[in-house]
């Protein structure tokens, strides 16, 4: 064994036919050990088709969920990232939505206020600026005051309107349909029956000389008297309160045939009026407040029956519908 492996040293050790030295083979050997150590590391740059699928799909959900996160922070939805088609510049995108981030979120300005629990602070409403409602509030009081003051001014005027629930108790009124009652009545100018006015349309007034609705209606009945004459429409008027215009609520005044006489003048009353002391009128016709208008045909039959103020467009459709 010795022997042979002296020879073999030796034969190592000699240099070849063609010249070449030992140390050519030396180099040749380090070549070959070379080439075999960067085949064994080849493998390693191999890229597996299933592993890049894997990180590339890694890698893009990382970026929207950084993309939520930008949204969520600053409040813009230009933070919001979504799939990418491009995973080449996908680190590039991923480190300029980190950067968007990271300046939305030190953006004093921009930033959500928190609360002491870490979450975001609840903001009210705009409101409404009180220079567009002060002016309303202040109107609307102005016209409550009006009224307040027209009512007061009103009851001052007309004071006996003070006592009108003191009225005695009266049957309700009659209702159209009805046959009208007779009645007679004396006055300064005389006796004055129903009976004059059988067989020609009338209407009969039921008021009271302190009631503020009786004096505005008297413009309206004038009205009514210039359209239509006396031969085609009587017209009577009779009181039907026991109290004057000049009463209060501690002093009583009786009603009177100088007040009626007033009332009258004062008004401009173009027909006949009449002071009944005793309320037979009312009391036979009934009524439910002031003043209290009847409309009779020619046969003596009740077409129209109301209470308080009406128009003169009213009055006139029931007079044209009791023939006159």
């Amino acid at each position: 064994m010795i022997v042979a492996w002296t020879k073999t040293t030796a034969r190592r050790t000699q240099p070849t036919d063609d010249g070449r030295s030992n140390d050519n083979r030396e180099e040749r050997e380090r070549n070959s050990r070379d080439h075999r150590r960067h085949r064994k590391q080849e493998p390693r740059y191999e890229i597996n088709p299933k592993q890049y699928l894997k990180w590339r799909e890694r890698e893009r959900q990382a970026c929207n969920k950084r993309g939520r996160r930008a949204k969520l922070v600053g409040g813009d939805r230009r933070g919001e990232i979504g799939g990418m088609a491009n995973f080449q510049d996908a680190r590039s995108d991923e480190n300029a939505a980190d950067d968007k981030a990271y300046e939305e979120g030190n953006n004093m300005s921009a930033r959500p206020k928190e609360t002491s629990q870490g979450q975001k602070a609840f903001t009210s409403p705009p409101r409404r600026p009180t220079g567009v409602l002060l002016p309303a509030v202040v109107a609307l009081l102005a016209i409550a005051a009006i009224i307040v003051y027209a009512v007061l001014h009103a009851n001052r005027a007309v004071p006996g309107s003070a006592v009108a629930t003191d009225t005695p108790q009266l049957p309700p009124p009659l209702k159209a349909g009805m046959q009208a009652p007779g009645f007679a009545l004396t006055s300064k100018i005389g006796t004055f029956s129903a009976s004059e006015l059988a067989g020609t349309p009338y209407l009969l007034e039921i008021f009271a000389t302190w009631c503020p609705h009786c004096q505005r209606m008297t413009k309206v009945l004038r009205a009514i008297r210039a359209s239509v004459p006396q031969a085609r429409l009587g017209m009577v008027s009779v009181t039907g309160s026991p109290y004057a215009a000049n009463s209060t609520p501690d002093n009583l005044v009786s009603e009177n045939q100088a007040d009626v006489d007033a009332f009258e003048s004062t008004f401009g009353v173009t027909w006949p009026s009449f002071y009944d002391p005793d309320l037979t009128v009312a009391k036979k016709w009934g009524l439910d407040g002031f003043p209290t208008i009847f409309i009779v045909n020619a046969k003596g039959t009740i077409v129209y029956a109301t209470s308080g103020e009406v128009s003169k467009a009213e009055l006139m459709n029931a007079i044209k519908k009791a023939g006159a």
